[in-house]
């Protein structure tokens, strides 16, 4: 899937993310959601709700749920983390 294109550099607690770059999101439920930097500002959501952290060529294998707009706040969440 080549949806990935240029992105800026956004500044994540400290921490540069790149386009291409997976995150990790931990919801107040318990479990995790995953995405990546895609196109623009944009991010890719995967279609996945999961109870244990996966691993990155576990969640490259799902599909793409949707591809939204996310603002750079969002990055600096200490529920986001790159991996």
């Amino acid at each position: 899937m080549n949806y990935l294109a240029r992105v800026e550099s956004i500044n994540m607690s400290r921490k540069t993310i790149h386009e291409g770059d997976y995150i990790e999101i931990s919801l107040s439920n318990g479990k995790f959601s995953y995405g990546r930097i895609a196109k623009g500002k944009n991010f890719a959501i995967y279609d996945v709700l999961s109870e244990i952290q996966l691993h990155i060529k576990d969640i490259s294998k799902l599909p793409v749920l949707f591809r939204i707009a996310v603002h750079r706040s969002a990055f600096k969440s200490d529920k986001w983390r790159i991996i």
